[in-house]
């Protein structure tokens, strides 16, 4: 079975520096100042950017395999998948 170059680049890893744990504000400042941003920059994320963002979404943080995400059953039915441009 033959796979298309998207799937083919879906396989592909990229290391990445581990996540910054830890965070200047509390848990409920951050709650508090939390607001939608429909605006976006021009650049993309850095390296540690994407690193944080993808922890904080479905990140490790335990031996045994839980994430930053509940999950009932500790299913995690989520899976996140990150777009690359190539390089201009």
């Amino acid at each position: 079975m033959k796979t298309s170059p998207v799937q083919d680049k879906a396989k592909t890893r990229i290391p990445l520096p581990p996540p910054d744990r830890t965070g200047r504000i509390t848990l409920e400042q951050a709650l508090v100042r939390r607001r939608s941003i429909c605006e976006f920059a021009a650049q993309a994320l850095s390296e540690p950017e994407l690193s944080q963002l993808l922890w904080a979404a479905q990140g490790i943080t335990h031996p045994d395999g839980l994430r930053t995400a509940p999950s009932a059953g500790a299913l995690y039915p989520l899976e996140l998948y990150v777009a690359t441009l190539p390089n201009a």
